[in-house]
């Protein structure tokens, strides 16, 4: 999201080369892994992993934040989220909350590990009920904020039953990881000082 200029996810637009937006994360050295782009840094405070991923031509298609390790400060991103864009104005059946531009469709999931101070417990909410927990728990979170190119998303749509029938995976690993249709399966533990064990599996 940008400044002065309009960019469809931080310094960059939906189509732009691979070389370009490597171009625009100068500075910090990616995953380079074909299609995908990985970058380990920091949005809002929040330890993140900044994904950008590409169709065949290398034009730029999708891109996101993924946190995956448990931390309190994860909610800055949902609150920059709604300041940002405002109330959620469209609905995927994945859940979560859910944007529609004239050029992007955006998601975000934030899932929260709910830690009772005595006795120490560990379990995980939905997005929308998370104000319900009392000052009795502390909320350590995980999730994606994942941002797509309004015309891919309704290729998808457009193709998805034929795709279907022939078996296609239209979507990568980490377009599924930032658009909710992977999960999540394990709970955290994590004890009252913040000390954090196990690494959760991802479900089809």
């Amino acid at each position: 999201m940008g400044g002065g200029k309009t960019y469809d996810f931080r310094q960059s637009r939906w189509g732009d080369l691979k070389e370009k937006v490597m171009f625009s994360e100068r500075g910090i050295k990616p995953q380079d892994m074909g299609h995908v782009l990985i970058y380990k840094s920091k949005f809002q405070d929040v330890p993140v992993k900044i994904i950008y991923t590409f169709d065949d031509k290398k034009r730029l298609r999708s891109a996101g934040y993924i946190v995956e390790k448990p931390v309190r400060l994860a909610k800055h991103l949902l609150e920059h989220a709604i300041d940002t864009l405002g109330e959620d104005n469209a609905k995927l059946s994945s859940g979560g909350l859910d944007w529609m531009t004239y050029r992007s469709l955006i998601h975000m999931q934030m899932n929260a590990r709910v830690i009772l101070k005595s006795p120490m417990k560990a379990g995980h909410g939905p997005l929308r009920h998370l104000i319900q927990h009392t000052d009795t728990s502390i909320l350590y979170w995980t999730g994606v904020w994942g941002f797509m190119d309004l015309m891919f998303y309704k290729e998808l749509v457009e193709k998805s039953d034929a795709r279907r029938s022939r078996g296609d995976r239209p979507l990568n690993y980490y377009e599924k990881l930032l658009f909710s249709v992977m999960r999540e399966r394990a709970t955290y533990n994590v004890s009252v000082d913040g000390e954090v064990y196990e690494t959760p599996e991802l479900e089809p």
